[in-house]
């Protein structure tokens, strides 16, 4: 789990080379916007993924330029079809957010240098605490996930 972190509280993001990956909560739950009256909501993480200039270039897979510039010193852009929802609650520690950056990093890296990123990105979509826990994660559903001592938990 090779890059640089950077923690935003709630927020995280890792760089790797010329790869940016955030972790961000946007008030996403299971099914849309999350619904804390809901008992069986999960406020979920999204990743969203950016390329440098360099990157850019090269590629020529780009949406607008990204908000998220200066991180690093560096102007990041955004590659088409590369921000998703996970299955990932908001409240993991800061070591479950680097693992599961790590991890989304190690999937998604060499997609986005050659240049077709799009299929990796829809398939960690279902990145989940099953991965953070080594786990397989095959028939799993979020909605599984229970509230164990104020934090979610696989149930």
């Amino acid at each position: 789990m090779s890059g640089i972190f950077f923690d935003f509280g709630t927020e995280m993001s890792m760089i790797r080379d010329h790869v940016r990956i955030d972790l961000t909560d946007i008030g996403e739950g299971i099914d849309g916007d999350y619904d804390e009256e809901d008992p069986t909501d999960v406020p979920l993480f999204r990743f969203d993924v950016f390329v440098d200039e360099t990157l850019a270039n090269v590629n020529g897979c780009l949406n607008d330029k990204s908000f998220g510039l200066g991180i690093g010193g560096v102007e990041w852009y955004i590659p088409q079809d590369t921000s998703y929802c996970t299955q990932l609650p908001t409240d993991l520690t800061e070591a479950e957010k680097k693992m599961a950056l790590g991890i989304l990093m190690d999937q998604i890296y060499d997609a986005v240098l050659s240049g077709s990123p799009k299929k990796t990105c829809e398939w960690m979509s279902w990145i989940s605490l099953l991965e953070l826990a080594g786990l397989p994660a095959k028939g799993y559903v979020v909605s599984s996930y229970v509230k164990k001592d104020g934090k979610w938990s696989l149930g």
